[in-house]
């Protein structure tokens, strides 16, 4: 049912807000107010349980320019937001039929790249317009996966000590300047019957508690945890306690653990903490890009699509 001024204009199963230079904003039954500067479609589904499906349809620049108020922050330095505007849009490119199957792009969530809606971010829009059309690619001028996280703790990962794919491009690098920053360091408390039982069900062996000292250092984030015979990737481990990120120690206090990590995320790809604090020493956008991804290329997309057309 639709209302306008408190009036019935009539009921519809689908409608569409075809003036994209109004913003939008939709409230959710949970009070959560976004703005939406696009055309949008509301469809109500089939059936006894039906949902409205809400698609937006932005052009790129605006999409960009709200993921990076998202991704990046706001307040950051110019330079930082052209960085995650080329990573931004490298990984739209890449991902563009992820939901094509359900009739759109892209999610608003992590699984895609977060998107709020319409923010007014003027540097932010910018960098996305200066550096249009720009992408990463590996040698091959294939798009690379522009992965990223929040922050590395001093070191980032080979994307084969957390997934199960190599990169060429994903080579663990030193970060020094990521140590200092909010998200740096953390802690949890893990009691030693939860811990035991993870390790028994991994391994399908039997630990025996009051013999068991579960104390591990790891100072320079190797990917792989050992106890005894026991030998499980960081990341894993990472995945079922729901841990801020894959490197840690652990200190056996008897009856419970304490793991003391540093970093938050994946550790693969782009440290955005360590990119930010780059760009405000000087660094510009090609320099932090290539710091992150090893043998890369920073080229612009048509150029790349007629390269390839004419090979």
């Amino acid at each position: 049912m639709l209302n306008y001024n408190k009036s019935i204009i009539g009921k519809f199963r689908e409608i569409n807000f075809l003036n994209a230079d109004t913003v939008i904003e939709l409230t959710t039954k949970n009070g959560i107010k976004r703005l939406i500067d696009g055309y949008l479609n509301l469809k109500l589904s089939n059936g006894a349980n039906s949902v409205i499906s809400i698609t937006a349809m932005i052009p790129e620049d605006k999409y960009l320019t709200d993921v990076l108020c998202t991704e990046a922050g706001m307040g950051q330095p110019q330079e930082y937001y052209r960085v995650q505007a080329i990573i931004s849009r490298t990984y739209a490119y890449n991902n563009a039929l992820r939901h094509a199957r359900s009739g759109y792009n892209y999610c608003d969530k992590q699984h895609c790249q977060v998107y709020n809606g319409y923010c007014d971010n003027k540097p932010a829009q910018n960098s996305v317009v200066a550096s249009r059309g720009l992408v990463i690619t590996d040698k091959k001028d294939k798009l690379i996966t522009s992965a990223y996280h929040a922050n590395c703790g001093g070191n980032t990962c080979n994307s084969e000590d957390v997934w199960e794919t190599q990169r060429s491009y994903f080579k663990a690098v030193h970060d020094r300047f990521c140590g200092d920053e909010s998200k740096a360091e953390w802690q949890r408390v893990i009691s030693k019957k939860e811990w035991i039982s993870y390790l028994e069900k991994i391994s399908g062996q039997s630990i025996e508690p009051a013999h068991a000292d579960f104390s591990s250092q790891n100072p320079n984030g190797e990917p792989v945890y050992h106890y005894k015979s026991i030998s499980i990737k960081y990341a894993k481990i990472q995945d079922a306690f729901r841990l801020k990120s894959n490197w840690f120690s652990i200190e056996d206090r008897g009856h419970e653990l304490v793991l003391i990590g540093r970093g938050m995320g994946h550790r693969v790809g782009l440290c955005q903490q360590g990119a930010r604090i780059m760009t405000m020493n000087g660094y510009n956008h090609k320099e932090v890009i290539k710091k992150y991804f090893s043998d890369v290329m920073i080229q612009n997309y048509k150029e790349l699509i007629m390269k390839n057309l004419k090979n």
